[in-house]
């Protein structure tokens, strides 16, 4: 029986993939019991997806397993326990770093096999950051993490469950990365793109470029450089339309248009868009740019997708530079290449990607819309994480220590 767990109570990407996979699985009659906890958006999607109490139960008890007293703990797993379903072998799986700390406990008392999806390259980096690493950042604006304690052990469980063939990242890039960082092999044919990808027969590809492009995706940091870098475009090119669709710092893109003199007359912000309003403004378009799940959107939509690239280093690009026509990169790749190559070393840019896509429009559409289609398909990579989930061999447990997070730290973890 496969038993699942995800304690965060927002919506994010990877509890919409949590809310999926278990609908995925009530479908298939594939027996599962699945944790949330109460109050969360996954307990209230859950319900109003119709599915039975039976199969999910939402947790009262404090989850936060590294911040929790040796009682809170017990506590916690009584009440997974409790609601646990009998059965002959146990397949756990966690959706992030924090789940997997408990799994270790819990699997000690019900031995099972433990997979865990790595929907985040920097999962590796759970608690590691030290009170005077935050205070280095405020100064400094660079994150580092010095907290060896938690490091060290974020290492251990996750080759401990690479060794069971329990570890399913995301991409490439990500299994690239971690093979630098922490020195985890994880064999390539775990490697399952996101699904995210659903097959809507009534979508019918741009047969023209009307030249708006549409960019989604949060105003956060990490995206900065990306939009930065489409404004120079459009302020180059002002026969193309930019609509900005997403919530965040929208002052700050506002400088950068103000100190670079780009002319707002072609940019237009959106703001944040209601999920049900999204296929009609993509639609209106002719080219997404994005990184992240919103490449889908857009691809799904019809439109050939230039991939924006995520830049940790919170700073403009040196040039324009983008990751190229969506078709055209490595397994699994949402816009995470900065995660493993320097900047310089990238050398396809935005004005590139265009010129490619204004060559031959129609078939830079179709090669986008067939490749996510079958790279990123819901029913095709929900059936091979089942696949994995249930190769995965059993794993001991029994003399793992999980650690506790600092007195000061669980001080200012209650306070906020």
């Amino acid at each position: 029986m496969i038993i699942l767990f995800n304690f965060n109570t927002y919506l994010g990407g990877g509890e919409t993939l949590f809310v999926r996979f278990i609908s995925f699985l009530f479908k298939q009659e594939e027996p599962f019991h699945a944790y949330c906890k109460e109050g969360s958006f996954i307990a209230k999607q859950l319900k109003k997806e119709g599915l039975p109490d039976s199969v999910f139960t939402s947790i009262k008890s404090k989850s936060d397993y590294p911040y929790l007293s040796q009682e809170e703990r017990v506590s916690l797993l009584n009440e997974i326990d409790g609601f646990l379903p009998k059965s002959d072998k146990y397949y756990y799986l966690s959706f992030c770093l924090r789940e997997l700390y408990m799994l270790i406990d819990l699997n000690k008392r019900h031995q099972g096999s433990i997979s865990h999806l790595v929907l985040h390259n920097q999962d590796y980096l759970y608690l590691g950051r030290t009170i005077w690493d935050g205070v280095i950042e405020k100064l400094t604006k660079k994150k580092v993490f010095h907290n060896d304690k938690f490091l060290s052990f974020n290492k251990h469980i996750i080759n401990l469950v690479n060794q069971q063939k329990g570890l399913i990242p995301m991409s490439w890039i990500i299994s690239q990365l971690w093979k630098k960082e922490i020195a985890v092999d994880i064999p390539e044919d775990m490697i399952v793109s996101l699904p995210s990808f659903c097959d809507k027969n009534e979508v019918t590809l741009r047969s023209q470029n009307n030249k708006k492009i549409i960019f989604i995706g949060r105003l956060v940091d990490f995206k900065f450089a990306s939009l930065f870098a489409i404004f120079n475009y459009i302020k180059r090119n002002p026969t193309y339309q930019l609509t900005v669709v997403g919530s965040g710092d929208k002052e700050r893109a506002l400088k950068y248009i103000s100190e670079n003199a780009i002319p707002l007359d072609n940019i237009h912000f959106a703001g944040e868009v209601a999920y049900t309003d999204l296929p009609k403004i993509i639609s209106d378009h002719s080219i997404g740019y994005a990184a992240g799940t919103s490449i889908i959107e857009c691809a799904q939509q019809g439109l050939p997708v230039i991939m924006a690239l995520q830049n940790n280093a919170n700073k403009p690009f040196h040039k324009d530079i983008c990751g190229g026509l969506f078709c055209n990169t490595t397994k699994g790749n949402l816009g995470e290449d900065l995660c493993l190559y320097s900047e310089d070393s990238i050398p396809i840019t935005i004005d590139d990607t265009i010129k490619e896509i204004e060559a031959d429009y129609i078939s830079a559409t179709q090669r986008c819309f067939d490749y996510v289609r079958k790279e990123y398909s819901i029913n095709l990579n929900f059936r091979e994480y089942l696949c994995r989930i249930k190769n995965s061999a059993p794993i001991d447990t029994s003399k793992t220590k999980v650690p506790r997070t600092g007195g000061f730290r669980r001080f200012l973890y209650k306070k906020v």
